[in-house]
Protein backbone atom coordinates (compact mmCIF):
# COMPACT_ATOMS: atom_id res chain seq x y z
CA UNK A 1 0.00 0.00 0.00
CA UNK A 2 2.68 2.24 0.82
CA UNK A 3 4.76 1.34 -2.62
CA UNK A 4 1.62 2.58 -4.21
CA UNK A 5 1.56 5.52 -2.61
CA UNK A 6 4.58 6.49 -3.20
CA UNK A 7 4.58 5.67 -7.03
CA UNK A 8 1.62 7.63 -6.90
CA UNK A 9 2.82 10.80 -5.62
CA UNK A 10 6.04 10.98 -8.13
CA UNK A 11 3.34 9.92 -11.26
CA UNK A 12 1.95 13.63 -9.49
CA UNK A 13 5.35 15.39 -9.41
CA UNK A 14 6.07 14.27 -12.95
CA UNK A 15 2.73 15.33 -14.17
CA UNK A 16 3.35 18.81 -12.82
CA UNK A 17 6.93 19.54 -13.32
CA UNK A 18 6.15 18.08 -16.93
CA UNK A 19 2.86 21.00 -17.39
CA UNK A 20 4.48 23.81 -15.60
CA UNK A 21 5.74 26.40 -18.21
CA UNK A 22 9.74 26.96 -17.68
CA UNK A 23 10.95 30.17 -17.64
CA UNK A 24 13.19 31.82 -20.60
CA UNK A 25 15.63 34.43 -20.31
CA UNK A 26 15.00 36.96 -23.20
CA UNK A 27 16.82 40.99 -23.99
CA UNK A 28 14.87 43.39 -26.11
CA UNK A 29 16.04 46.39 -27.35
CA UNK A 30 14.65 49.57 -26.19
CA UNK A 31 15.11 52.61 -28.63
CA UNK A 32 15.29 56.25 -28.68
CA UNK A 33 15.64 57.90 -32.13
CA UNK A 34 18.91 60.46 -31.26
CA UNK A 35 19.76 62.11 -34.59
CA UNK A 36 19.62 61.47 -38.27
CA UNK A 37 22.53 61.99 -40.71
CA UNK A 38 22.41 63.01 -44.09
CA UNK A 39 23.58 61.34 -47.12
CA UNK A 40 27.06 62.92 -46.84
CA UNK A 41 27.90 60.68 -43.94
CA UNK A 42 30.41 57.77 -44.18
CA UNK A 43 31.88 56.10 -41.34
CA UNK A 44 30.71 55.48 -37.85
CA UNK A 45 33.95 54.81 -36.73
CA UNK A 46 34.47 58.93 -36.36
CA UNK A 47 31.47 59.08 -34.01
CA UNK A 48 32.04 60.25 -30.47
CA UNK A 49 29.60 60.86 -27.80
CA UNK A 50 30.35 62.92 -24.94
CA UNK A 51 27.62 63.97 -22.45
CA UNK A 52 25.10 65.24 -24.50
CA UNK A 53 27.31 66.47 -27.50
CA UNK A 54 27.60 64.18 -30.75
CA UNK A 55 30.61 64.98 -32.86
CA UNK A 56 31.43 63.03 -36.18
CA UNK A 57 33.11 63.80 -39.41
CA UNK A 58 31.37 63.78 -43.01
CA UNK A 59 33.15 63.59 -46.15
CA UNK A 60 31.89 65.24 -49.49
CA UNK A 61 33.55 63.68 -52.22
CA UNK A 62 37.52 63.13 -51.65
CA UNK A 63 38.78 66.29 -51.11
CA UNK A 64 36.25 68.02 -48.25
CA UNK A 65 35.40 66.57 -44.85
CA UNK A 66 33.09 68.40 -42.54
CA UNK A 67 33.38 68.33 -38.53
CA UNK A 68 29.83 68.32 -37.02
CA UNK A 69 28.75 68.93 -33.21
CA UNK A 70 25.39 68.46 -32.30
CA UNK A 71 23.70 68.83 -28.82
CA UNK A 72 21.20 65.64 -28.39
CA UNK A 73 19.10 67.68 -26.47
CA UNK A 74 17.98 69.90 -28.89
CA UNK A 75 18.33 67.82 -31.94
CA UNK A 76 20.37 71.00 -33.48
CA UNK A 77 23.91 71.33 -35.28
CA UNK A 78 25.68 74.20 -33.15
CA UNK A 79 29.15 73.66 -34.67
CA UNK A 80 29.79 72.95 -38.31
CA UNK A 81 33.63 73.32 -40.02
CA UNK A 82 34.82 72.48 -43.10
CA UNK A 83 38.17 71.70 -44.50
CA UNK A 84 39.18 71.43 -47.94
CA UNK A 85 41.77 69.20 -49.45
CA UNK A 86 41.48 65.81 -48.12
CA UNK A 87 39.13 63.83 -46.44
CA UNK A 88 39.56 61.52 -43.22
CA UNK A 89 38.74 57.53 -42.80
CA UNK A 90 37.48 57.45 -39.73
CA UNK A 91 40.48 57.64 -37.42
CA UNK A 92 40.12 60.27 -34.58
CA UNK A 93 40.24 60.65 -30.58
CA UNK A 94 38.52 62.76 -28.38
CA UNK A 95 40.10 64.77 -25.21
CA UNK A 96 37.16 64.94 -22.95
CA UNK A 97 38.93 67.07 -20.22
CA UNK A 98 40.03 70.06 -22.61
CA UNK A 99 36.84 69.28 -25.40
CA UNK A 100 39.06 68.46 -28.24
CA UNK A 101 38.42 66.49 -31.28
CA UNK A 102 40.91 65.41 -32.96
CA UNK A 103 41.46 64.03 -36.37
CA UNK A 104 43.56 63.56 -38.96
CA UNK A 105 43.40 64.44 -42.55
CA UNK A 106 44.69 63.33 -45.82
CA UNK A 107 46.42 64.42 -47.04
CA UNK A 108 49.13 65.17 -44.56
CA UNK A 109 47.53 67.29 -41.62
CA UNK A 110 46.35 66.68 -38.08
CA UNK A 111 43.72 68.64 -36.80
CA UNK A 112 42.49 69.64 -33.55
CA UNK A 113 38.94 71.42 -33.19
CA UNK A 114 37.77 72.47 -29.86
CA UNK A 115 33.86 72.37 -29.01
CA UNK A 116 34.09 76.08 -28.83
CA UNK A 117 35.02 76.47 -32.14
CA UNK A 118 38.61 77.04 -32.31
CA UNK A 119 40.75 75.24 -34.78
CA UNK A 120 44.31 74.51 -34.89
CA UNK A 121 45.84 72.44 -37.78
CA UNK A 122 49.42 70.66 -37.83
CA UNK A 123 50.93 69.79 -41.05
CA UNK A 124 52.96 66.37 -41.27
CA UNK A 125 54.70 64.94 -44.06
CA UNK A 126 52.57 61.85 -44.39
CA UNK A 127 49.45 61.05 -42.34
CA UNK A 128 48.53 57.29 -41.27
CA UNK A 129 45.43 54.95 -40.18
CA UNK A 130 45.88 55.31 -36.91
CA UNK A 131 44.04 56.83 -33.91
CA UNK A 132 45.83 59.69 -32.02
CA UNK A 133 46.24 58.90 -28.38
CA UNK A 134 46.27 61.25 -25.39
CA UNK A 135 47.38 62.06 -22.41
CA UNK A 136 47.26 65.26 -20.04
CA UNK A 137 47.68 67.66 -22.71
CA UNK A 138 49.93 65.98 -25.16
CA UNK A 139 48.57 63.58 -28.61
CA UNK A 140 50.94 60.80 -29.99
CA UNK A 141 50.48 60.26 -33.51
CA UNK A 142 52.14 59.20 -35.88
CA UNK A 143 53.98 60.72 -39.08
CA UNK A 144 54.47 58.15 -41.92
CA UNK A 145 57.20 60.44 -43.44
CA UNK A 146 59.44 60.08 -39.80
CA UNK A 147 58.53 59.42 -36.86
CA UNK A 148 56.25 58.56 -33.92
CA UNK A 149 55.81 62.18 -32.82
CA UNK A 150 54.27 63.82 -29.34
CA UNK A 151 53.44 67.57 -29.37
CA UNK A 152 51.70 70.01 -26.54
CA UNK A 153 48.49 71.05 -27.74
CA UNK A 154 48.60 74.63 -26.27
CA UNK A 155 51.68 74.98 -28.30
CA UNK A 156 51.92 72.76 -30.68
CA UNK A 157 55.71 72.16 -29.51
CA UNK A 158 57.35 69.09 -30.22
CA UNK A 159 57.75 67.04 -27.13
CA UNK A 160 59.77 63.80 -28.25
CA UNK A 161 60.08 61.69 -31.36
CA UNK A 162 60.73 58.60 -31.74
CA UNK A 163 62.30 57.25 -35.49
CA UNK A 164 60.17 54.41 -36.75
CA UNK A 165 62.54 53.20 -39.74
CA UNK A 166 58.99 53.31 -41.91
CA UNK A 167 55.53 52.71 -40.27
CA UNK A 168 53.68 50.61 -38.31
CA UNK A 169 49.92 49.72 -39.00
CA UNK A 170 49.86 48.64 -35.64
CA UNK A 171 47.92 50.98 -33.31
CA UNK A 172 50.05 52.25 -30.42
CA UNK A 173 47.78 52.12 -26.51
CA UNK A 174 47.93 53.79 -23.50
CA UNK A 175 48.38 52.46 -19.90
CA UNK A 176 48.97 54.66 -17.06
CA UNK A 177 50.90 57.09 -18.44
CA UNK A 178 53.02 54.96 -21.01
CA UNK A 179 52.55 54.25 -24.56
CA UNK A 180 53.24 51.32 -26.10
CA UNK A 181 54.35 51.04 -30.12
CA UNK A 182 54.99 48.74 -31.98
CA UNK A 183 57.78 49.27 -34.76
CA UNK A 184 57.70 48.15 -37.91
CA UNK A 185 60.36 45.17 -37.43
CA UNK A 186 58.02 43.85 -34.27
CA UNK A 187 59.83 45.56 -31.59
CA UNK A 188 57.33 46.60 -28.74
CA UNK A 189 58.29 49.69 -26.66
CA UNK A 190 57.00 51.16 -23.44
CA UNK A 191 57.82 54.84 -23.38
CA UNK A 192 56.51 57.72 -20.79
CA UNK A 193 54.24 59.79 -22.48
CA UNK A 194 55.45 63.23 -20.67
CA UNK A 195 59.29 62.58 -20.79
CA UNK A 196 59.63 60.24 -23.87
CA UNK A 197 61.90 57.97 -21.61
CA UNK A 198 62.04 54.51 -23.32
CA UNK A 199 60.74 52.11 -19.99
CA UNK A 200 61.98 48.88 -21.34
CA UNK A 201 61.68 47.00 -25.47
CA UNK A 202 60.90 43.66 -26.39
CA UNK A 203 62.29 42.44 -29.87
CA UNK A 204 59.15 39.65 -30.98
CA UNK A 205 60.70 35.86 -31.24
CA UNK A 206 57.80 35.45 -34.47
CA UNK A 207 59.39 34.50 -37.50
CA UNK A 208 56.16 36.05 -39.01
CA UNK A 209 56.18 39.63 -40.27
CA UNK A 210 53.02 41.66 -39.81
CA UNK A 211 52.64 42.66 -36.50
CA UNK A 212 49.80 44.61 -34.05
CA UNK A 213 49.80 44.99 -30.59
CA UNK A 214 46.35 43.23 -29.88
CA UNK A 215 45.47 44.79 -26.34
CA UNK A 216 46.40 44.46 -23.26
CA UNK A 217 45.14 44.13 -19.14
CA UNK A 218 47.20 45.77 -16.33
CA UNK A 219 49.32 43.02 -16.05
CA UNK A 220 49.85 41.84 -19.75
CA UNK A 221 50.35 43.22 -23.24
CA UNK A 222 49.51 41.11 -26.45
CA UNK A 223 51.64 41.25 -29.81
CA UNK A 224 49.69 39.28 -32.64
CA UNK A 225 51.49 37.91 -35.81
CA UNK A 226 50.98 36.89 -38.89
CA UNK A 227 51.76 35.67 -42.88
CA UNK A 228 48.35 36.84 -43.42
CA UNK A 229 48.15 33.15 -44.97
CA UNK A 230 47.50 30.28 -41.68
CA UNK A 231 50.27 31.44 -39.49
CA UNK A 232 49.00 33.33 -36.42
CA UNK A 233 51.27 33.72 -33.12
CA UNK A 234 50.33 35.34 -30.06
CA UNK A 235 52.46 36.86 -27.35
CA UNK A 236 51.97 38.11 -23.72
CA UNK A 237 54.40 40.46 -22.63
CA UNK A 238 55.16 41.51 -19.06
CA UNK A 239 53.36 45.16 -18.94
CA UNK A 240 56.21 46.08 -16.45
CA UNK A 241 59.46 45.23 -17.41
CA UNK A 242 59.22 43.93 -21.44
CA UNK A 243 60.12 40.15 -20.53
CA UNK A 244 58.06 37.18 -22.55
CA UNK A 245 55.61 35.70 -20.33
CA UNK A 246 53.69 32.99 -23.37
CA UNK A 247 54.65 32.55 -26.92
CA UNK A 248 52.04 30.43 -28.49
CA UNK A 249 50.49 29.71 -32.16
CA UNK A 250 47.24 29.51 -32.19
CA UNK A 251 45.11 26.83 -34.88
CA UNK A 252 41.89 29.32 -34.82
CA UNK A 253 41.42 31.94 -37.80
CA UNK A 254 42.07 35.01 -36.03
CA UNK A 255 40.95 38.25 -38.18
CA UNK A 256 44.19 39.91 -38.82
CA UNK A 257 42.73 42.71 -40.91
CA UNK A 258 39.68 44.55 -38.29
CA UNK A 259 41.18 42.94 -35.20
CA UNK A 260 39.32 43.42 -31.73
CA UNK A 261 38.89 41.72 -28.32
CA UNK A 262 37.54 42.11 -25.18
CA UNK A 263 39.77 40.86 -21.79
CA UNK A 264 37.18 40.02 -19.15
CA UNK A 265 38.73 38.66 -15.87
CA UNK A 266 41.39 35.99 -16.59
CA UNK A 267 39.85 35.25 -20.28
CA UNK A 268 40.26 36.74 -23.62
CA UNK A 269 37.69 36.73 -26.08
CA UNK A 270 38.76 37.01 -29.44
CA UNK A 271 36.88 38.11 -33.16
CA UNK A 272 37.33 35.59 -35.99
CA UNK A 273 35.79 36.00 -38.95
CA UNK A 274 32.95 33.09 -38.46
CA UNK A 275 33.49 32.91 -34.79
CA UNK A 276 34.42 34.17 -31.46
CA UNK A 277 37.42 32.34 -29.89
CA UNK A 278 37.72 32.26 -25.70
CA UNK A 279 41.29 32.14 -24.45
CA UNK A 280 42.38 31.13 -20.75
CA UNK A 281 45.14 34.74 -20.31
CA UNK A 282 47.40 32.20 -18.06
CA UNK A 283 48.21 29.39 -21.00
CA UNK A 284 46.49 31.00 -24.27
CA UNK A 285 44.93 27.58 -24.34
CA UNK A 286 41.43 27.85 -26.00
CA UNK A 287 38.39 27.17 -23.55
CA UNK A 288 35.50 27.86 -25.86
CA UNK A 289 34.16 28.64 -29.26
CA UNK A 290 30.78 30.28 -30.58
CA UNK A 291 30.37 29.77 -34.10
CA UNK A 292 28.22 32.97 -35.57
CA UNK A 293 28.56 33.69 -39.29
CA UNK A 294 29.83 36.93 -40.95
CA UNK A 295 31.87 38.63 -38.14
CA UNK A 296 34.59 40.31 -40.61
CA UNK A 297 33.60 44.03 -40.49
CA UNK A 298 32.21 44.04 -37.15
CA UNK A 299 33.82 44.82 -33.60
CA UNK A 300 33.62 43.33 -29.84
CA UNK A 301 32.42 45.73 -27.57
CA UNK A 302 32.53 45.68 -23.52
CA UNK A 303 29.52 46.49 -21.69
CA UNK A 304 29.43 45.31 -18.04
CA UNK A 305 29.58 41.96 -17.96
CA UNK A 306 28.45 41.40 -21.67
CA UNK A 307 29.97 41.45 -24.96
CA UNK A 308 28.24 42.95 -27.71
CA UNK A 309 28.68 42.61 -31.24
CA UNK A 310 26.25 42.37 -34.65
CA UNK A 311 26.71 40.57 -37.67
CA UNK A 312 27.44 41.63 -40.92
CA UNK A 313 24.68 40.25 -43.52
CA UNK A 314 21.81 40.55 -41.49
CA UNK A 315 22.57 42.63 -39.32
CA UNK A 316 21.48 41.08 -36.03
CA UNK A 317 22.75 41.91 -32.16
CA UNK A 318 23.95 39.30 -29.70
CA UNK A 319 25.47 39.18 -26.48
CA UNK A 320 28.05 36.75 -24.80
CA UNK A 321 27.43 37.08 -21.02
CA UNK A 322 28.57 34.02 -18.49
CA UNK A 323 30.09 32.02 -21.37
CA UNK A 324 26.08 32.20 -23.05
CA UNK A 325 25.87 33.22 -26.12
CA UNK A 326 22.16 35.03 -26.74
CA UNK A 327 20.73 37.04 -29.42
CA UNK A 328 18.83 40.22 -29.07
CA UNK A 329 15.60 41.10 -30.52
CA UNK A 330 15.89 43.98 -32.28
CA UNK A 331 13.36 45.55 -35.31
CA UNK A 332 16.22 47.30 -37.25
CA UNK A 333 19.53 46.47 -38.87
CA UNK A 334 22.49 47.28 -36.57
CA UNK A 335 25.25 48.70 -38.29
CA UNK A 336 27.93 49.64 -35.17
CA UNK A 337 27.61 49.66 -31.51
CA UNK A 338 28.59 53.05 -30.11
CA UNK A 339 29.65 53.58 -26.20
CA UNK A 340 29.66 56.91 -24.98
CA UNK A 341 31.39 58.62 -22.53
CA UNK A 342 29.44 57.29 -19.35
CA UNK A 343 29.20 53.71 -21.39
CA UNK A 344 25.90 54.51 -22.46
CA UNK A 345 24.58 52.54 -25.77
CA UNK A 346 23.70 53.84 -29.00
CA UNK A 347 23.30 51.85 -31.85
CA UNK A 348 24.08 53.30 -35.22
CA UNK A 349 21.38 51.82 -38.52
CA UNK A 350 21.86 53.91 -41.14
CA UNK A 351 20.70 57.44 -41.49
CA UNK A 352 19.65 56.95 -38.05
CA UNK A 353 21.38 57.43 -34.48
CA UNK A 354 19.61 55.59 -31.55
CA UNK A 355 19.88 55.45 -27.56
CA UNK A 356 19.65 51.70 -26.44
CA UNK A 357 18.60 49.94 -23.69
CA UNK A 358 18.62 46.77 -23.19
CA UNK A 359 15.44 45.24 -21.33
CA UNK A 360 15.77 41.49 -19.89
CA UNK A 361 12.77 39.51 -18.75
CA UNK A 362 11.22 36.31 -18.16
CA UNK A 363 9.10 34.85 -20.55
Amino acid sequence: MLLKKIIVCLCCLIFVNCNTPQMTQNTELQLEKVYTFDSNFTNSNSIIIDNDTLMFLENIKIDTVIFKAVSIKSNQIFQKVYFEDGYNLGNRSYDNIHKVYIFSKQLHSLILQKINGTTQILSLKETCKINPLIYQNLVLFQDRGCCIKVINTENFKTIWTIPTGGFSISQPILEDRNAIILLNDNTLISVDFITGKENWRYKSNTGLHIGSVYGSNQEQVFILTTDLKDNIEIEAIDITNGKLLIHKKLKERIDVWNTSNVVIGNKLYCKGYDNVFVYDLKSFEKLNEFNIKDLSNTKLVKYNTKILFSTDKDKKLFYIENEELKEIQSKIKIHDIILDSSDNIYIFSYPQLYKARLLVYQS
